[in-house]
């Protein structure tokens, strides 16, 4: 999640007082359960099952902690066949200039099992399997072009809206609440005269009716202390804290600024909204489309499958090798996204063999007797991200504005990342793995592998056992990593006592410090 950087004008007063009535009635029912009457359609359930999630800009709003945190979505209505939208849909934005490979068919295989799409035929490599026009793309402009009135009065909310693409995401979500009121997830509706004559639009927002994203951190650590409790101390659940505050302020923020364009947009379509936006969008020069189809490829570390935008903004699909009959199509997400930032975005961890770096975000209010010694005041409400494959700029910032405060800045990282480690290393969930690690580490100091080689016994772990337990190892081996660069750098050890990651990262760290202890020009 993004701070937006300008602030919208002042209301007049019998605005803004109109605007705090509105909201009050809207979360006061909210909060007690109930739909807000203007929101929600007659007949369906309460709200109940949370969503909400992105990343963090800088600063933690300051009524965080003290917020009595319940689930925002409520549970979804039942949504139209999924395998009847797709076919629709392809054969939608076909007709629309769209080329959708004919060998591709919507399925689930092994060994991921979730919905993707499958060759059905071979493909050779290098084939050109999609090719979606940018006119069949969400992006911004189609969300201005389509929906001026909502989209001016998103962008005057301002900095009350501190979540990432507002415009993108209110402009889905009210696509979503549009489906439904027209009858789409009507128990008993005749699905072919629904979708039989719908756009291309229409058909891929469809898709995303049935999506409750009950995998998602930000939906499974809210409101059950048992899984919170299963990832502390991991800064994630944190994340998703400030991720449902956030979500929860832009819906009252965009409510209030367009009441009679928001009406039927509840709270739960609008989090869905931006799930579907963080989950199922591709990056273009910094925006976000959503590309249909395209849209259902599944992440591997090792693809057969590689996407771009062309000059004209057109997204394509070429396989990078033959692939057979019945194996699934896969692209990559991100090739240095580690285990906490793939859990964190997509809800999904990856074999720890197969991660490739590791990451740790650290929170102020997580650390703030650490940024108090060193930083200066206009530097305490940063959030960092620390990376073993890079020097994140947040680090680098970091760094600079603790020298400018006359700290040393690698005193500072050790702090931190002491500060951290040390709660890892108190946790029984990680005892096994961490015990097993120090053991590897008697034999081979270098290696950072904790698990076990055949993965027979971290793989029989429940599913969200198994991703705290690997998000937690990458936040720990990343803390690590950090402290032994920090070591090699200050010649305390030598890199043959380090784990590779720490001797990768501390020729990184190494320039970081330096410009940091630079003189400024």
């Amino acid at each position: 999640l993004k701070l937006c950087p300008a602030r919208p004008s002042p209301d007049p007063p019998s605005s803004a007082s109109a605007r705090a009535a509105r909201r009050s009635r809207t979360y006061s029912a909210m909060a007690a359960g109930l739909p807000s009457p203007a929101s929600r359609p007659a007949g369906l359930a309460p709200l109940s099952a949370d969503a909400g999630a992105a990343l963090p800009a800088n600063p933690t709003p300051s009524s965080s902690s003290s917020r009595v945190r319940t689930p925002l979505m409520r549970p979804l209505p039942p949504a139209p066949p999924p395998e009847l939208l797709f076919k629709w849909l392809v054969a939608a934005i076909r007709e629309g200039g769209a080329f959708v490979s004919s060998k591709l068919i919507r399925a689930e295989v092994p060994p991921l099992n979730v919905p993707g799409l499958v060759a059905q035929e071979g493909l050779e490599s290098l084939e050109q399997i999609i090719r979606v026009p940018f006119a069949l793309q969400i992006s911004h402009q189609l969300a201005r072009e389509r929906n001026p009135g909502l989209m001016e009065a998103v962008a005057r909310c301002g900095s009350e809206v501190r979540i990432e693409c507002p415009e993108v995401v209110a402009f889905v979500a009210a696509l979503l609440a549009e489906l439904e009121g027209r009858g789409w997830c009507r128990v008993g509706a005749d699905t072919d005269e629904l979708v039989g004559s719908a756009s291309w639009l229409d058909l891929f927002v469809g898709l995303q009716l049935g999506c409750d994203f009950g995998w998602m951190p930000h939906v499974t650590l809210i409101g059950d202390e048992e899984r919170r409790s299963l990832f502390q101390p991991s800064p994630e659940v944190h994340n998703a804290d400030w991720n449902h505050d956030a979500f929860r302020d832009a819906h009252e923020a965009i409510l209030g600024a367009a009441p009679e364009l928001c009406e039927s947009i509840d709270v739960s379509r609008f989090v869905q909204a931006y799930l579907v936006l963080l989950t199922r969008t591709f990056s273009c020069q910094s925006a976000h489309r959503f590309v249909p189809v395209a849209d259902m490829m599944n992440h591997s570390c090792s693809p057969n499958a590689t996407w771009t935008f062309d000059e004209q903004g057109d997204f394509i699909v070429k396989t990078v090798r033959p692939i057979q009959p019945g194996e699934e199509v896969l692209i990559s997400y991100g090739r240095d996204k580690s285990n906490v930032r793939l859990f964190r975005t997509y809800g999904f961890t990856l074999p720890p063999q197969e991660e490739p770096c590791s990451s740790f975000r650290v929170w102020p209010s997580q650390a703030y007797p650490i940024y108090t010694e060193f930083l200066p005041e206009k530097a305490r409400r940063r959030t960092l991200d620390l990376e073993t494959s890079r020097i994140d700029s947040t680090t680098r910032e970091a760094l600079v504005a603790c020298a400018s405060y006359g700290c040393d800045p690698a005193a500072f990282l050790r702090a931190l990342c002491r500060h951290f480690r040390k709660r890892y290393e108190q946790d029984p969930l990680l005892a096994p793995w961490l015990k097993r690690l120090a053991k590897r580490r008697e034999d081979m100091p270098w290696s950072a592998e904790w698990w076990e080689t055949s993965g027979d016994v971290e793989d029989k772990e429940p599913w969200l056992r198994r991703c705290a337990v690997r998000v937690k190892m990458s936040e720990y081996l990343c803390l690590t990593a950090h402290l032994e660069a920090l070591d090699i750098e200050s010649g305390a050890v030598l890199p043959l006592h380090c784990i590779t990651a720490a001797v990768d990262l501390e020729a990184l760290l190494s320039k970081a410090l330096q410009a940091a202890r630079a003189p400024p020009k």
